[in-house]
């Protein structure tokens, strides 16, 4: 019941998209905060399903106390020539040998924010020294049918969607 509007709405925005439920957890952070660099074309085995994106809703506010989500917004092309290596954990030395000049994006959200990616694009949690408690999120992956055009969707890959447009208009779903 608590993740049909999420899917009503995605939906909406990505005509087309479908759940897919195999490759969609919630997930809680307890302990450790950091985790390598990956993506979840071969962390999940999402690439089967490819075209796809995740949605990521933290399930309480993150990028203070709680750690966010770090995403690399310009690495989705350089992994879909790397491809699939299950695991799949590259570290903070390997991404600076091969993608030079990152783009990271790590947002401060609330509950009912959600962020947008590719499935092929880098991202780890957010490394904080101190957890001030378990960060729990909702981690769904949708999938696009492969006749759709790239642009119509593929255009706003990496977006943060946010309930609230006045705090944030230039990233806010209309």
């Amino acid at each position: 019941e608590f993740v049909l509007p999420i899917v009503e709405a995605v939906v909406r925005q990505f005509p087309g998209a479908r759940l897919v439920q195999e490759v969609s957890v919630f997930r809680r952070v307890v302990r450790k905060t950091y985790i390598y660099w990956h993506m979840d074309a071969d962390g999940t085995g999402s690439w089967r399903y490819d075209p796809l994106f995740n949605c990521w809703m933290p399930l309480e506010n993150v990028g203070a106390g709680y750690p966010s989500l770090e995403v690399i917004t310009n690495s989705e092309p350089l992994m879909r020539r790397v491809g699939i290596n299950p695991p799949g954990h590259r570290s903070d030395e390997w991404v600076a040998e091969n993608c030079p000049k990152p783009e990271v994006l790590c947002p401060a959200m609330r509950p009912g924010d959600a962020l947008i990616f590719s499935h092929f694009m880098l991202h780890r949690t957010q490394p904080l020294d101190v957890l001030a408690g378990p960060r729990i999120g909702c981690e769904m992956r949708f999938a696009m049918p492969p006749d759709v055009p790239r642009t119509r969707w593929w255009e706003r890959y990496t977006r943060l969607f946010k309930p609230d447009v006045d705090d944030y208009p230039e990233r806010a779903w209309k």
